[in-house]
């Protein structure tokens, strides 16, 4: 029943539960809103990825390996109301002019950073140990935003979103323009391609969390299904267009070209994010401080196993599927394929994700539920690595990379949907970051794992072995249905608190702050109410507090007193913004034990150092 080593005692542990008037009772009167279903989740295809995978503010998701730069693609998913998805066609977001000239430059973007990662990889297909390093290509350009997408989402949240963005896109220019130079030299190896991989994926993952925070300033709530949907295609489109352009170029020009073309397109993103201001200031975001805004999002995600469980699923199934587009260069070298007609294969795996997107998911999501749509499709990411590592045709190998980019985006889609409903309105900018996270950190490691095999073994030893590692996955799904994740209602809820009474105002940084609740409980309905309390436990801990333990009243049976400890007020005024319609379910069926004649008695204090002569005596604030 609790939560590392007890809190304190409870205070006023001998007060009869009647004494004072409850000071923080929850409203009864929720602001309800209808519980979202998968249907409304899915209105549109709901994910996608370029450089970095994509999951925006309604975040996106990933929905393949990084590309490069492309921000606005990273608005691809979220949830929306079903209404508002059959009110709007799938390009009526570009009736608005700032978002129309906002995807026109995130599909150049896409293709100059599509360009570029195929002009790359394929330079490092020449060096000595070329396995190794065109994995860690792709390792070195998805690592920086598992390392910084988490202090990237809680910076959005406290600086102005269009700077973070321009400095971003500015950033990834300048890094482009010195790769360029540096091509133009003869001065770009392994070394300068690597690195410069690096920090192009370092801009990438402190420009999409503050995008992903801007859209809903530029696009109405009506138009959210809409823009989910171009920005999936977007994605596609770079994917399929990139790849053979910068082959095709690669045959015709110098490296250096692809790479000023990519250096080009951050200052179109640029130009668009500037001229694309919204109608009003956005409204002040929450205070909290950055590094505990930080932590707020990992605590919320330690004590949210649904989150936990969508998160270690898309883990595993990345990690094992990704092979056949980690290795697409390999593969293209094996069959004694040129660049352009290696950028022609990489077109095609885009091209699968394109139809699929148009076509095939809003099909089956109107049919069947998400884990039969995962079932299927990762069955058919495992025929396809099974399929690669038995063949060497190329008229073999191209419907299967075809199948493979269907399948990718038909998976991915899914942990896309129930991870975004799983987020609460005050944490998903950070909580889709840390989801960003652990995609990249797994295809990360998983296009470096399947490097060091074919390194160290053959192509189709890796390709055999990523397609029963996607088995494996696919029954660890059937373990944990991914429907069975889906929380009923977090829409937020009117909690208003209630401190009247207190001689003083506390400050915001006052604390830490303990609470403590007091329920008086029928000796036969204690079981049950402890059931319950596990959940407002829960509640509890993903919403501010660090500590929490239930203690029974040795002087009055029955008496039962909750305890927990915040951080400080302002982390306690916090709690009460964020609490959503499911915690207040949760809440209410806690409440329903108490048997005393008023509701349960709160009480709230705040600790007092005993370094000092006295204790504060701030002026109280009226």
């Amino acid at each position: 029943m609790e939560n590392r080593e007890p809190p304190p005692p409870p205070a006023h542990q001998n007060q009869p539960p009647s004494g004072p008037p409850p000071r923080d009772q929850t409203e009864p009167q929720p602001a309800r809103l209808p519980p979202p279903t998968l249907s409304t989740l899915a209105a549109g295809p709901a994910s996608a990825a370029v450089s970095a995978p994509a999951l925006p503010a309604p975040p996106a998701q990933t929905e393949g390996p990084p590309a490069g730069n492309s921000t606005a693609s990273n608005a691809s998913n979220g949830s929306v109301s079903g209404a508002a998805a059959s009110a709007t066609s799938t390009f009526s977001a570009l009736r608005d002019p700032r978002f129309r000239w906002l995807w026109i430059a995130n599909v150049i973007s896409g293709i100059g950073s599509m360009m570029h990662a195929t002009a790359a990889s394929w330079l490092l297909v020449s060096e000595a140990g070329a396995p190794t390093l065109v994995t860690l290509l792709q390792t070195l350009t998805s690592l920086p935003v598992f390392l910084f997408a988490l202090p990237a989402g809680a910076l959005a949240d406290i600086l102005e979103k269009r700077k973070v963005v321009l400095g971003a896109q500015l950033a990834g220019f300048g890094v482009a323009t010195l790769l360029t130079f540096l091509a133009l030299t003869g001065n770009a190896g392994a070394p300068v391609l690597l690195g410069s991989a690096f920090f192009l994926g370092m801009a990438s993952a402190f420009g999409f969390p503050a995008w992903q925070a801007m859209l809903p300033e530029l696009v109405s709530k009506q138009n959210w299904p809409s823009a989910i949907t171009l920005g999936s295609i977007a994605v596609n489109l770079a994917r399929s267009l990139g790849p053979m352009v910068g082959g095709l170029l690669i045959g015709l020009a110098p490296p250096a070209i692809v790479f000023g073309v990519n250096a080009a397109s951050f200052l179109v993103v640029a130009l668009a994010v500037k001229a694309a201001r919204p109608d009003k200031p956005a409204a002040g975001g929450d205070s909290e401080p950055f590094f505990s805004a930080m932590a707020a999002a990992v605590r919320h995600i330690r004590y949210s196993p649904a989150i936990r469980r969508v998160l270690q699923g898309q883990a595993l199934f990345i990690f094992m599927a990704i092979a056949p587009m980690a290795l697409l260069p390999l593969i293209a070298t094996h069959l004694g394929l040129s660049g352009v007609a290696y950028g022609a294969l990489s077109g095609i795996y885009g091209l699968g994700g394109i139809l699929t997107a148009f076509f095939l998911l809003p099909f089956l999501r109107r049919r069947w539920p998400v884990d039969r749509i995962f079932t299927v499709s990762g069955t058919a990411s495992l025929l396809a690595a099974a399929g690669l590592a038995l063949v060497d045709s190329l008229w073999a190998v191209i419907p299967l990379l075809f199948l493979a980019g269907a399948s990718w985006m038909a998976s991915m889609s899914q942990y896309t949907i129930v991870g975004q409903a799983s987020f609460p309105h005050w944490v998903r900018a950070r909580a889709s970051a840390v989801q960003l996270m652990t995609a990249q950190g797994a295809f990360a490691l998983g296009a470096l794992a399947w490097g060091q095999i074919t390194q160290h073994s053959s192509l189709h030893t890796a390709l055999a072995v990523s397609a029963m590692g996607t088995a494996a996955a696919l029954l660890s799904a059937r373990r944990r249905p991914l429907e069975n994740l889906m929380p009923s209602d977090l829409s937020p809820h009117a909690h208003v608190p209630r401190h009247e009474g207190f001689f003083r105002e506390p400050m915001a940084d006052d604390g830490p702050v303990l609470v403590e609740v007091s329920y008086q409980i029928d000796s036969g309905d204690v079981p049950a109410f402890l059931t319950a309390m596990q959940a407002l436990r829960g509640v509890r801990l993903r919403d501010g507090a660090f500590r929490w333990g239930l203690y029974e009243d040795l002087v009055r049976p029955g008496i039962l007193h909750e305890v927990f400890l915040v951080e400080d007020w302002g982390a306690h005024l916090r709690q009460h913004a964020r609490f959503t319609v499911e915690n207040w379910k949760i809440e209410q069926a806690c409440l329903a034990f108490h048997r005393g004649s008023s509701p349960p008695a709160v009480t709230h204090c705040l600790r007092l150092s005993l370094r000092g002569s006295a204790p504060s005596t701030r002026p109280e604030s009226l």
